[in-house]
C-alpha cells in the first residue's frame, strides 16, 4: 500500500514513516499542511492519505474536503489525539474514510 504522511510536525511524521515501513507500507510522500497534501495527493501514485486534522494553512478537514472535490478516490485516514464525536461527524462528512 502506498501511503502520503501528512502532519505539521516533522519528528511526528519521520517515526510514522519508520513505523509503517517496518510493517511493508511503502510511504511515497510526506506534507506538513492541507494544502501541500491535496496537490501531493493528487499527483503522486497513492492508496491512502494518513491526515492530520490540526495544521497552519489548510486544516485536515478542509484537505479531505477538497481531495473529494478534486476526484481523489483513494482512502483518507484522519490522524489526530482528539476524540470529539463533532469532529469524526465533521471529518465523515469530507469523506474521510477513518478516524
Amino acid at each position: 500500500m502506498r501511503l502520503l504522511i501528512v502532519d505539521d510536525h516533522p519528528l511526528f511524521r519521520v517515526g510514522l514513516k519508520a513505523m509503517l515501513e517496518r510493517q511493508g507500507f511503502k510511504v511515497v510522500g510526506e506534507a506538513s499542511n492541507g494544502r501541500e497534501a491535496v496537490e501531493k495527493a493528487l499527483t503522486l501514485t497513492i492508496d491512502a492519505v494518513l491526515l492530520d486534522i490540526k495544521m497552519p494553512d489548510m486544516d485536515g478537514i478542509e484537505a479531505a474536503r477538497e481531495l473529494r472535490r478534486r476526484g481523489f478516490e483513494g482512502s483518507i485516514v484522519m490522524l489526530t489525539t482528539f476524540t470529539e464525536p463533532a469532529l469524526q461527524v465533521e471529518a465523515a462528512r469530507a469523506g474521510a474514510n477513518a478516524f
